[in-house]
């Protein structure tokens, strides 16, 4: 564990926690999955475009990977939004794969609610302190 993990916000690290108990994201042979969650994801949203690419999980992880990689800066605010992004309002099969994935077929949906709760909690913390600072 880095000295930065312990320094985090309460949120920051349990939104860390929860994306930590999916697939890794550093491992090529998780990127499977992601590549599957990411196509399901992009259907339910109807971003078509992104149905046809190779590795359709590849923006999905490489934005996750960075954003849990920084340290400095909004990545927290950022962070959340792309959380809440890839991981709110999930389809039946996004639900689905995260069950799977954790050996829990029933868990998909705590999982999911969860991640999004406490990012929303972090992305509405963070926007308004955007705001207090842009007032003074």
């Amino acid at each position: 564990m880095s000295d930065s993990y312990v320094t985090l916000r309460p949120d920051v690290r349990e939104l860390r926690d929860l994306l930590s108990v999916l697939p890794n994201l550093d491992d090529l042979e998780k990127r499977e999955w992601w590549d599957r969650y990411a196509a399901a994801h992009h259907q339910h949203r109807g971003a078509e475009a992104a149905l046809g690419r190779e590795r359709p999980g590849g923006h999905m992880v490489g934005r996750l990977k960075y954003l849990l990689d920084k340290y400095e800066g909004d990545y927290e605010h950022d962070l959340a939004a792309d959380c809440l992004r890839f991981f709110d309002d999930p389809s039946p099969e996004m639900v689905s794969l995260v069950g799977q994935a954790l050996g829990l077929p029933g868990s998909g949906a705590r999982v999911l609610e969860s991640v999004c709760a406490v990012a929303w909690r972090i992305y509405v913390a963070t926007a308004v302190a955007e705001d207090r600072v842009a007032q003074y």
